[in-house]
C-alpha cells in the first residue's frame, strides 16, 4: 500500500518538522514524555509513542471512510467484494491519490452523495480552477468590473494552468524559506543542540521577544482580557448589586416595610377612627372638585 505509507510518511514528518522547529503538537503528546525521551529543542517527545498516535490518526480516519464507502457499495457488489474497493479507495482518497479500482473511475456512482461530496473534494480544485476563476461559473453570482478591478486579467496573463501553478510554487522565494527553516531546524536541533543554546545567551533580549510573542499575548492579557473583566466587574458591584439588588430590589422592600411600619400606627382598629378618616377623605375630595371649576381658569389663564 503505497498510498498509504505515503499518507503516514507525510504526517509522521509533518509532526516531527513541528516538533523540530519547537512548536508544540498537544498537551496530550507532551504527557507522553516518559520513559527515555528524545529532546528536540524545549520539547520532550517519545518517538515511538509519536509515530504510534500519527498511525492511529491516519488508519482511524481511512478506517471511517471504508466503512462509509462499504456501506455505500454493499448493495452494488455484496458483502466480500466490497470490502477491497472501500479500503482502496479510503486510502487513495484521503493520500489524494487520485487512482481506482473501477474501470471507468467512479462515473457508475456518480449520483451517490458520499461520492460526489467527500471523493472529489480533494482534487475537484485542481480540475475545476480555469472555469471558476476565469469561465462563466459564477456569471449569475458573482460580477467583476474589469476596468475597476483588472487583477483577475493580470492573474488571466499570469496563469497556465493548474499543474505550472503548482510547479511554481517550488521555485518561488517561499518555499526556499520553508525549506532552509527545516534544514537549519534540524541541523540546530538534532546535529547541533548547543548552538541555539548559544544563540539564547548572547541575543537575549532578542530570544525573550521572540519567545514571549512580541509580548501581545500579555498585552491582550493585561489591555483586552483585564479590562474586559474589570467593565464586568464594575458591572456586577455597580449596576447589579447596587442599583438593581440594592436599590430597585431591596430598596422597594425597605420602602415597603417603612410604609407598612408608619400606616400601622394609624390603623388602631377603632371603627370611629376609619370612619372619621373616611369623612376627612370625602372633605377632602370635595373641597377639590368645587373649588376646581375657580382655580384652574386662573392657573390657565397665567
Amino acid at each position: 500500500m503505497i498510498s498509504a505509507n505515503f499518507g503516514l510518511g507525510t504526517l509522521t514528518f509533518a509532526s516531527l518538522v513541528i516538533l523540530a522547529l519547537g512548536g508544540r503538537i498537544s498537551l496530550r503528546q507532551e504527557a507522553l514524555a516518559i520513559g527515555n525521551p528524545l529532546e528536540i529543542g524545549y520539547n520532550r517527545i517519545n518517538p515511538r509513542r509519536l509515530v504510534r498516535d500519527v498511525a492511529v490518526f491516519t488508519f482511524g480516519i481511512e478506517l471511517i471512510g471504508m466503512l462509509l464507502l462499504y456501506a455505500l457499495w454493499v448493495p452494488h457488489l455484496g458483502w466480500a467484494n466490497a470490502v477491497w474497493p472501500a479500503v482502496f479507495h479510503s486510502v487513495s482518497a484521503f493520500c489524494n491519490a487520485g487512482f481506482s479500482t473501477f474501470s471507468d473511475n467512479l462515473m457508475g456512482f456518480h449520483n451517490a452523495p458520499l461520492i460526489l461530496l467527500a471523493i472529489p473534494s480533494v482534487v475537484i480544485g485542481f480540475v475545476a480552477i480555469d472555469k471558476l476563476l476565469f469561465g462563466d461559473f459564477f456569471r449569475d453570482a458573482i460580477f467583476v468590473d474589469a476596468k475597476a478591478h483588472p487583477a483577475m486579467d493580470v492573474l488571466r496573463e499570469h496563469f497556465h494552468g493548474a499543474t505550472a501553478m503548482a510547479l511554481h510554487g517550488f521555485v518561488t522565494l517561499p518555499f526556499f524559506l520553508a525549506l532552509a527553516g527545516v534544514l537549519l531546524a534540524w541541523f540546530f536541533y538534532l546535529k547541533r543542540p548547543d548552538i541555539p543554546d548559544m544563540l539564547a545567551q548572547r541575543f537575549s533580549a532578542l530570544y525573550a521577544l521572540l519567545v514571549n510573542k512580541y509580548y501581545l499575548d500579555r498585552l491582550n492579557e493585561i489591555v483586552f482580557a483585564g479590562g474586559a473583566r474589570a467593565i464586568g466587574l464594575g458591572l456586577w458591584k455597580g449596576g447589579d448589586v447596587a442599583v438593581i439588588d440594592g436599590v430597585a430590589v431591596n430598596g422597594t422592600a425597605r420602602l415597603v416595610g417603612w410604609f407598612a411600619g408608619a400606616i400601622r400606627f394609624v390603623q388602631s382598629g377603632y371603627i370611629y377612627h376609619y370612619a372619621f378618616a373616611m369623612l376627612i377623605g370625602i372633605a377632602i375630595a370635595l373641597f377639590f372638585f368645587l373649588t376646581l371649576p375657580y382655580v384652574w381658569p386662573a392657573l390657565t389663564a397665567r
